[in-house]
C-alpha cells in the first residue's frame, strides 16, 4: 500500500436503507424529523451530525442512514420501507493524499475536488462491481461494498502490509 494512503475497515456501525415509493420530499421530511437532522432529496447529498450519524443519498427516494450501533434506532416511517443492511455491507475508509489517485485507477468517477466535493456521495463502479463512494474530506473517502464482493477488493485495501484483514 502506498504510504500516501491508508485503508482501514469501519466496524461497529449500523446501516439502514430507507426507500419510499411515494412523495420523495415528504419522505425526506419524515426521515429528517425521525432522526432530528437535515435530510436532502438531492442527488449525492450527505447530511452528518457530530455524533457520527449520517444520511447518504442512495438514489431517488432512497437513503442510507449510518451510525454507531448503540447511537440510534429508526422505527418504521409512514410510506417508506426501512431495511437493516448492517450485515450486508462493509465500509472501508481510504485516507491520505494518494486516496483520490488510487481510487481513480479503479473507479470511472471524476474525483477532482471541484467535481466530487467533500460531503457528497455517488453510486459507481469499483473494478467490476457496484459501490457507494462517499467523500468526507479532500483526502478522505469511504467505500461501501456489498459483503459478498469485499473479498474481491485489491490488496491495498484488504492487507495492512503484514496480514490480511479479511478471512
Amino acid at each position: 500500500m502506498s504510504s500516501s494512503m491508508t485503508a482501514t475497515e469501519v466496524v461497529g456501525f449500523k446501516l439502514l436503507h430507507v426507500a419510499t415509493r411515494g412523495d420523495v420530499r415528504a419522505a425526506a421530511t419524515e426521515l429528517a424529523t425521525a432522526l432530528d437532522m437535515p435530510v436532502s432529496d438531492l442527488p449525492g447529498a450527505v447530511a452528518a451530525k457530530d455524533d457520527g450519524r449520517r444520511v447518504l443519498w442512495f438514489g431517488p427516494g432512497r437513503w442510507l442512514v449510518q451510525g454507531q450501533s448503540a447511537h440510534f434506532s429508526l422505527d418504521e416511517l409512514p410510506g417508506s420501507v426501512v431495511t437493516d443492511l448492517s450485515d450486508s455491507r462493509r465500509i472501508f475508509s481510504l485516507r491520505g493524499a494518494g486516496a483520490a489517485n488510487y481510487l481513480s485507477r479503479h473507479c470511472p468517477l471524476d474525483l477532482d475536488i471541484q467535481v466530487m466535493r467533500p460531503g457528497t456521495c455517488a453510486l459507481t463502479q469499483f473494478d467490476r462491481f457496484g459501490v457507494l463512494l462517499y467523500r468526507d474530506a479532500e483526502h478522505a473517502f469511504e467505500l461501501y461494498v456489498e459483503t459478498s464482493y469485499a473479498a474481491a477488493l485489491p490488496d491495498e485495501i484488504l492487507f495492512d502490509g503484514s496480514s490480511p484483514r479479511l478471512t
